[in-house]
This record gives structure tokens, sequence and C-alpha cells, in this order.
């Protein structure tokens, strides 16, 4: 089998310690052994070694949120061998046209939402929450263009579900006389590469970038999420590509954007995607008004790479412990970088928002306090 010695090296390199249970979003939901990386390690060297009968329905689904490399005293990439395992052995469960169908579903329920005003009967539903659109684009904008052309990747979500963040990054880098083109780009795809569908993941990628002329200057994402997918097509399918691409909390570094932070937003908590910069949070800190520091928040939110579609009681569990042991009574804001995580965010907050006296707590992207 091709790649077979290269996992089994990997495979060898986890010395079964458990560590990894410590910080596993899915082992501390569960307490499944077999749903951390040390128990998915122990399924594939079974299935490697013959140990393990293979079967086409065996569960080897992660959250892909990396947090066992970073614990790792082995320093494993479970990120790198679980993906490559199942492309060898054809297990990949992604659909690309069941995704779509559960993708449009979604985003319908959210259009019942705000066409019949659903949001004062359900206050408290994670689609109230995500059919809120408050941001519109200023079409009264003047500037004078600074010759920068931008691709913004707009994603499933903004495309589907709320367009805030879009709308946001539009105004902003209008006003400071950026040229913002967004083609029809699609959804990342990330998770067909996490269920090992190298294929798929990298024709969709190629698509994209062929409706990406040569003379843009960068290409920015709102979505961490969306970011490391492209970062994973460059890095791992076509290392050629000479395409400049940045997060927007990357891009409003780099130039110093001018703005204004919009005073609605005060008590703010930064949620670092678990795909994320580590450097995200020093770097907002320098630009944004009030951003709190909250004990216990770095936990995962539990929709990693659509994890939440495809185990949604188990990422709704995940993204309530987020919220068990945290005290957010002073915060009336939750930014962060990725929109997946804006979902798991939401449905955490729905118990916890039960449980305390703040029931006004908004989850937003980052893109959308300027």
């Amino acid at each position: 089998m091709k790649n077979k010695q290269k996992i089994i090296d990997e495979v060898n390199k986890c010395s079964r310690c458990a560590l990894c249970f410590s910080v596993c979003p899915l082992y501390q939901a569960t307490k499944d052994e077999t749903k951390s990386a040390k128990g998915f390690f122990n399924i594939i060297y079974g299935i490697l070694t013959g140990k393990i009968r293979l079967k086409k329905n065996i569960d080897l689904i992660c959250l892909n949120c990396n947090k066992c490399k970073t614990f790792c005293p082995s320093d494993i990439n479970f990120n790198k061998v679980l993906p490559l395992f199942k492309y060898n052995y054809k297990l990949s469960n992604f659909n690309p046209f069941i995704f779509k169908i559960k993708l449009y579903v979604f985003s319908f329920i959210i259009k019942l939402y705000k066409i019949f005003n659903l949001k004062k009967y359900f206050k408290n539903s994670l689609f109230a929450q995500l059919s809120v659109n408050d941001i519109k684009i200023d079409k009264s904008i003047k500037y004078i263009s600074k010759n920068k052309k931008i691709i913004f990747f707009e994603g499933c979500f903004n495309r589907f579900i709320n367009s805030d963040s879009k709308n946001a990054i539009l105004n902003l880098l209008s006003k400071n006389g950026y040229e913002v083109i967004i083609p029809n780009l699609g959804c990342c795809n990330i998770n067909s590469y996490f269920e090992g569908d190298f294929n798929y993941f990298k024709k969709s990628w190629e698509k994209k970038l062929k409706k990406i002329s040569k003379d843009v200057d960068y290409i920015l994402f709102d979505c961490d999420t969306c970011f490391q997918s492209f970062n994973l097509y460059i890095n791992e399918f076509e290392n050629k590509c000479n395409l400049k691409c940045l997060t927007f909390i990357q891009f409003i570094e780099k130039y110093n954007l001018e703005f204004c932070q919009n005073k609605n937003y005060e008590n703010i908590v930064y949620h670092k995607p678990c795909k994320a910069n580590e450097n995200n949070y020093n770097i907002l800190k320098s630009k944004v008004e009030n951003l709190k520091y909250v004990d216990n928040f770095e936990k995962c939110c539990g929709f990693g790479s659509l994890y939440g579609i495809i185990r949604g009681r188990t990422s709704k569990q995940i993204s309530e412990n987020k919220f068990k042991d945290v005290e957010i009574n002073s915060i009336n804001t939750i930014i962060t970088s990725c929109n997946l995580c804006r979902i798991g965010l939401f449905q955490g907050l729905i118990v916890k928002k039960k449980n305390t006296n703040n029931e006004n707590i908004k989850v937003i992207n980052v893109s959308e306090i300027f």
C-alpha cells in the first residue's frame, strides 16, 4: 500500500502516554478512549498490522483541532496522519452533493427566520442568532484608489448564512482605498481534505485559482479555517503558486489600516480558533479597545472542520463544555476569526445564557468591530 510505511512510522512514534486525553475536546466530551489521538492510533495500527478487521463504517471522525500536537512529547502531527490513512484505505465519507444539500437546507431555514422574523419566538435558537444581519454595504463611501487589488474569499458562511463580516470588510477596505473583488470561489472544502478525499480537494482548489487573475495583490480571508485550507493546498499539492494570502488580522497589522472601533461592542473577549495564528491575540490587543482576557477561554468551540454537521450531539456537548467554567457576566461581545467557530460559540452560549443574567452577548467576526 502506498504510504503504508510512512503511516506506520508516525504511529510508532506514539508512546501511548495518553497525555492527549487532557486536551482532546472529543475525549473530554465522551470519555471514550477511541475518540482520542491515542485511540485513533491504536485502531490505525491494528488495521495496518491486520489485527483489526477494516470496516467501511469504522468511526475515525476527528475535530482536527490539533491540540494533541501541541501537547504531544513525540511531536506527532495527527492532522497529517489520519487524512493520509483515510486516503490510502479509501475511507472518505465526504460526499460533496450531500454536503451542498445540507448547506442549502441550513441557509433556507435562516432565510425563513429573516422573512418571518422568527427570532422573537425562538430568540435562543442557533438559527435565530445566525439570522441577524447588522451590517450593510455603505454605498456612499468615496475613496482615492491605492492601486491595490484584493480578492476576498467569502466562503460558505458569508455566502449562505450571514454576510456581516463580508460587508464590514468591504466597507473598511473601500474606505482605505483598496479595490475588492469577490468571485464565486465556493466552499474551501477543508472537510474533504481531512476525510482523505485528496483528489476532490485538489481539483476544487485548482478550479478556484483559475478564477483568480494573476495581477491581484492578495487573497484575503476572514476565516482561519478557509485560510488553512488554502495553505494545505499550496504546501501539499501546488508549491509553485505565487499568490499571496493573508487573514484579516494579518492584513490590518501589515497595512495599519485606519478604522474606528464600533462603540456598540465593548468588554470584548477573543476566541482563538484552533487553526489560528498564535499571535492573533497580541495583534488585536494593540488594535482593539476593551479587549479582555478571560480564564479558561482557550477551549475548542466544537464545530471544527464542520464536525458539528457530522456529529451534532457531541459537537454541542463540546461547545457547552467551553463555557462551563468560564466567567463572562461582564462580557457583551465575543469576537473570533473563524466563521465555523461562530456557530460553535452560538450553540455553546445557548445553555450559558439560560444560567446567567447576560442574555445579550453577541458573537461576531473580528472584522465586524471596525
